[in-house]
């Protein structure tokens, strides 16, 4: 009885696959068993299991590497990069090396990345940041920067918010 759970599943038996690091589901194929019923006997006997994610792997600079690493190295999420090649049509490895010249196409050495911190509006013939305007106006700085990173920190933006709070 030390190899059986009270459901029937041989313990022995899933141990065994979870170790070799199969999926539930290709467990309970093999076993016979539901796959709650293999989780649930897994988690009650604190058998370390994995969901049965396979890891993918492309080729950068020569190197056979995951593409989990390789998105971390090169400074983006993986999931960024899925979305934006499973829209083009694009396997892991033409997505990878097409995402990383999508990404230093966006960043110019000549356009400046603007924040809430850098941008700056005209109120009353002066130029303000919008952190000191926020200040000055006693706006809801929260709301503020909000509104404005959603409207591109544009001139006629800030002019709307001005003109809706009756400044």
């Amino acid at each position: 009885m030390a190899f059986f759970n009270g459901c029937g599943i041989n313990l022995k038996t899933i141990t065994e696959l979870a170790a070799q690091g199969l999926s539930l589901n290709f467990m309970s194929k093999m076993t016979g068993h539901s796959t709650n019923g293999i989780k649930a006997a897994l988690e009650r006997n604190n058998i370390p299991y994995t969901m049965g994610i396979r890891e993918r792997f492309i080729t950068v600079e020569g190197v056979l590497t995951s593409l989990g690493d390789a998105c971390n190295a090169h400074g983006f999420s993986r999931e960024a990069m899925y979305a934006w090649r499973v829209k083009r049509g694009l396997n892991e490895q033409e997505g990878f090396e097409a995402y990383i010249v999508y990404q230093q196409s966006k960043r110019t050495i000549d356009k400046p990345i603007l924040t809430f911190k850098n941008a700056t509006v005209i109120y009353k013939k002066e130029r303000y940041t919008l952190t000191e305007i926020s200040d000055k106006l006693k706006l809801n700085r929260q709301r503020f920067e909000v509104f404005m990173r959603q409207n591109r920190y544009a001139q006629n933006a800030f002019e709307r918010y001005c003109y809706t709070r009756g400044l």
